[in-house]
């Protein structure tokens, strides 16, 4: 933007580069092939469950107070595996989603072509796997392209803003469509659930709390427990659950005035982009509380697990990489030390998060630089700017390059002297 700052002259606050015309850094097509026995399930199904607006801190293993999630917590527990610290590295779903199905991003918005990056979709075609399936009105249509035949579940009652599909509506609709599929006949299916989103309301399955938005929130989530609970239940009668691939997670957290602000889409604080990351595959189990991951780990995870290796390769762990390492040999060295990024939806910001500890934050669109320590100070309530201009300029450094060959966009050093 452009302001006087109540001067006589006009100054350019923030900025918004041009593409720089570097090359992409992952282009298409991105090729499967396989190179090592699978050690998933024969025959596997994918399951994504994606619960819109769902934080990471809400869970009592996470240390939250009130107990929502007792199904959910021994389950990840004692079937599944799970990280105590994950994140997303969108801010918002918009941004989100790029990161969460492709396991990288350029940076961009989630929108038509999507599919493209789907990694989701390119091990399900690479197994053979026919058959997909969506939540319609409530799940990106992008993820899919537009020829493909999907099976769009459906609710049996008009949905509206205020009124959006209800966990058990979601998975009834999956369970009858499941059930229609031909006998041993695989699927793709990514559920998104609603409940926690902004258009909440309280649910009589729930635990009342009260009625402010943070009790409603909760009640909301105790109530996602319980009918994820019964789904999961429903999945083993049925004998289903042992050869599907389940992933339970969010495209991103939400806000309740931490930093004086609700809902979520604007900021990169914790609140909005700590999620949950469970990951269940048949005889594959362990808790993480001391290695934190990210969304995007899960995709090029999955591909491993099932015998795939991918081209171009997932070797950038600013962005999603194979787990294996970690789960099959416990190697974590290579998960603590590490840099992430990730931005926000609906404002120009992005954030460089360092070992686990540093998170540089940048504002485009003001040209504003914060700096957390979030071992030190979880609530991000002081910015260190001024206390490590050294560390502030490096991080500043590092992510700018990164825009650079990533985003393919040459940004301004704000902290340290101009390179242009």
């Amino acid at each position: 933007c452009i302001t006087t700052l109540g001067f006589d002259k006009w100054f350019r606050i923030g900025q918004r580069p041009p593409q720089n015309g570097n090359p992409h850094p992952w282009p298409q097509p991105w090729r499967l092939t396989k190179t090592h026995p699978s050690i998933l399930p024969e025959n596997f199904n994918l399951l994504v469950i994606v619960v819109d607006a769902l934080r990471g801190d809400a869970f009592l293993s996470a240390g939250y107070p009130r107990n929502l999630t007792p199904f959910l917590d021994r389950w990840a527990r004692e079937e599944a595996l799970s990280f105590q610290r994950a994140y997303s590295q969108g801010g918002g779903s918009f941004a989100a989603y790029p990161f969460l199905v492709a396991g990288r991003s350029l940076f961009d918005l989630y929108g038509p072509g999507l599919y493209h990056q789907n990694l989701y979709l390119k091990i399900a075609q690479s197994e053979g796997i026919q058959h997909y399936m969506l939540m319609k009105g409530f799940g990106p249509r992008d993820i899919y392209p537009p020829e493909l035949p999907v099976i769009e579940l459906a609710i049996p009652r008009a949905a509206s803003d205020r009124r959006s599909a209800t966990a058990d509506e979601v998975f009834d609709s999956a369970r009858k469509a499941i059930i229609e599929l031909p006998a041993d006949e695989r699927f793709l299916c990514f559920l998104t659930l609603m409940d926690v989103h902004n258009d909440m309301w309280k649910k009589a399955d729930g635990i009342d709390f009260g009625d402010r938005p943070k009790d409603v929130y909760d009640n909301n989530l105790s109530y996602i427990d319980r009918a994820f609970g019964r789904f999961i239940n429903w999945l083993k009668e049925q004998k289903i659950y042992d050869q599907t691939v389940i992933l339970f997670t969010s495209d991103h957290g939400e806000q309740f005035w931490e930093h004086g602000a609700s809902l979520h889409g604007h900021t990169l604080y914790e609140e909005e982009i700590r999620i949950p990351l469970i990951l269940y595959a048949k005889g594959i189990q362990g808790r993480f509380s001391d290695v934190p991951a990210i969304a995007a780990d899960m995709a090029p995870t999955i591909a491993e697990l099932a015998g795939y290796s991918i081209s171009p390769p997932y070797d950038d762990s600013h962005m999603g990489i194979s787990l294996l390492p970690l789960v099959l040999k416990n190697e974590r060295q290579q998960y603590l030390k590490r840099d992430v990024v990730g931005r926000a939806s609906f404002k120009r910001r992005y954030f460089l998060y360092r070992n686990w500890e540093w998170k540089l934050v940048y504002y485009a669109e003001l040209d504003l630089v914060q700096l957390f320590n979030v071992i030190n100070d979880p609530q991000e309530r002081n910015n260190l700017i001024q206390e490590e201009p050294e560390l502030a300029s490096e991080m500043e450094n590092d992510l700018f390059d990164y825009l650079k060959k990533v985003e393919r966009k040459d940004y301004r050093p704000v902290l340290s002297k101009s390179k242009f």
